[in-house]
């Protein structure tokens, strides 16, 4: 990274991204995104490892990969060897596990609401209703078979069929109307 930076001028780290792999042996993978302004490039540089084994910080290199390193630590729980502020920043104090990674259960353990009875954030075990989970996985486009209440007059023709003819005793909608007469001009003296 320090030749990346300084040979080859790469002058901005862009963002550190993380990826899990739960089949591999090192199952992270950090991806590097960084910038070369006088080059007008891109490189992204791709580094592996496991749960127990740190990733030597670039903080030295970058003072922004602080906080972006911070926000994989949080997120994936991996480690920064070099950075000595690796502290949760986008979950709740006192979260358990790390959301990004495929092992994470979708639910969680604890959810947090405010509770206007105690006036303060109150935790709890999870909760899920399955009240609302009939889903249809319909296409959009392809629409529903059942009707849905107020569509009972939304009753489609079959294909070819011929238009309704209109009544024959009802009067026109639009009257014809001729263009009007248009009067001369007179010219002035």
């Amino acid at each position: 990274m320090t030749a990346l930076r300084d040979d080859h001028q790469y002058q901005q780290l862009m963002e550190i991204a993380g990826v899990d792999y739960p089949d591999r042996a090192e199952r992270f993978e950090l991806v590097y995104c960084l910038l070369s302004l006088t080059r007008n490039h891109r490189v992204r540089v791709h580094v592996s490892t496991d749960e127990a084994t740190p990733v030597p910080s670039v903080t030295g290199l970058w003072p922004v990969a602080g906080w972006l390193e911070r926000e994989v630590f949080d997120m994936y729980g991996v480690g920064f060897s070099g950075n000595s502020d690796l502290r949760r920043i986008l979950t709740d104090y006192g979260f358990e596990g790390y959301p990004q990674r495929k092992d994470f259960p979708l639910t969680g353990h604890i959810e947090l609401r405010y509770s206007e009875a105690e006036k303060r954030v109150v935790y709890e075990p999870v909760a899920l209703p399955q009240d609302f989970r009939n889903f249809d996985f319909l296409m959009p486009w392809e629409g529903p078979e059942y009707r849905l209440p107020g569509d009972e007059k939304a009753v489609g023709e079959a294909p070819g069929a011929p238009s309704p003819a209109p009544a024959a005793d009802a009067p026109s909608l639009k009257a014809e109307k001729k263009p009007a007469a248009r009067k001369p001009r007179r010219k002035e003296p």
